[in-house]
């Protein structure tokens, strides 16, 4: 799942937006209305975490609200079968320069290609959820629909799951 960057939390020091491999991560907003901190625009994260790893007040949480690379609704999900079983995304990091969609291969060391535009697959209907809601304009700062108490239980009983592992 995505991450959120809890606005309480947030000093504004930017570590995370360096880290960010796909450039989800962005700077205040000149809006008055929204608060005046980096955010997540949570359809663009692939969950790589290394914007965690560099936060200096632990400010930047798992969002349970979000799609999972390779999750619930992928047609690359481990567990799922069907014509992408087997295959690799590019995690957000590369994109097809004719539709815009997220790039995928039929395993390690194939050719990155765009199940929209290359594949034979029909794959109109068994794109990426996250490429999905960002034509669709599902996206933009938003808070945090859960507390911080909630955020932090959910990253400490994932965490609990992985061998205490953050």
């Amino acid at each position: 799942m995505s991450y959120t960057i809890v606005p309480e939390l947030c000093i504004n020091c930017g570590g995370c937006e360096f880290t960010c491999p796909t450039e989800a991560i962005r700077p205040p907003a000149a809006d008055v209305s929204q608060p005046a901190v980096f955010w997540i625009e949570t359809h663009r994260c692939n969950d790589c975490g290394s914007c965690v790893r560099v936060c200096p007040t632990d400010g930047i949480l798992p969002d349970p609200d979000t799609f999972a690379c390779a999750g619930h609704g992928c047609p690359i999900a481990p567990d799922r079968g069907g014509a992408f079983a087997g295959w690799e995304c590019s995690q957000l990091e590369a994109f097809c320069d004719g539709c815009g969609h997220t790039l995928w291969r039929p395993g390690p060391g194939g050719e990155w290609e765009c199940i929209r535009c290359e594949s034979k697959n029909n794959a109109r209907r068994q794109l990426c959820p996250k490429v999905l809601a960002l034509e669709k304009a599902k996206t933009g700062q938003q808070r945090p629909r859960r507390s911080i108490e909630e955020l932090h239980a959910h990253r400490d009983l994932m965490a609990a799951g992985r061998g205490g592992e953050r």
